[in-house]
């Protein structure tokens, strides 16, 4: 079942909301969990969560923008819980990226009517352009890496501004 993260309130059914949240909160605490013993046992490290602004602002579907703000909140809390341990949790919240799914390119639009999509959206964001998956690699890396030994618990925005826009 494909479940679409722009399913609102009203018509997203059960199972639709379960895949939706499985996929974007559940998946976090199985993988953390998994992880978590191997951090633990070499003496600390780093995890990184892919949240997205929906956390915050209202911007896609309900299911979809729970499962965001609950792994905020997770990642605020197994972050106080390992920080002692030396396990810092952090996660970066994109904007709006351009990639297959958000250009229209898996509905099958043509390459002119993604460019127009892609644009468009660009243009709701102060910086004028839709972010590249390149601008939350650099995020992830930088909290991945010794640079950021000293941040545990944080939220990485890259929305080119939008939410302040």
């Amino acid at each position: 079942m494909r479940a679409s993260p722009r399913q609102s309130a009203k018509t997203a059914g059960t199972l639709r909301r379960r895949v939706v949240i499985r996929i974007n909160l559940k998946s976090v605490y199985l993988c953390s969990r998994a992880v978590i013993p191997i951090l633990l046992a070499k003496g600390g490290g780093s995890i990184v969560n892919i949240a997205s602004i929906a956390a915050t602002r209202a911007v896609s579907g309900s299911s979809y923008a729970a499962a965001k703000a609950g792994m905020l909140g997770y990642t605020h809390q197994v972050a106080a819980e390992l920080a002692a341990r030396g396990v810092r949790v952090n996660c970066v919240s994109p904007g709006y990226m351009r990639t297959p799914m958000s250009t229209g390119e898996r509905m099958g639009l043509d390459e002119a009517a993604q460019d127009a999509r892609v644009a468009a959206f660009g243009r709701l964001v102060p910086m004028q352009r839709a972010g590249r998956v390149d601008d939350i690699a650099a995020a992830v890396a930088y909290l991945a890496s010794d640079d950021a030994c000293y941040v545990t618990g944080q939220e990485i925005v890259v929305d080119g501004g939008y939410l302040v826009g």
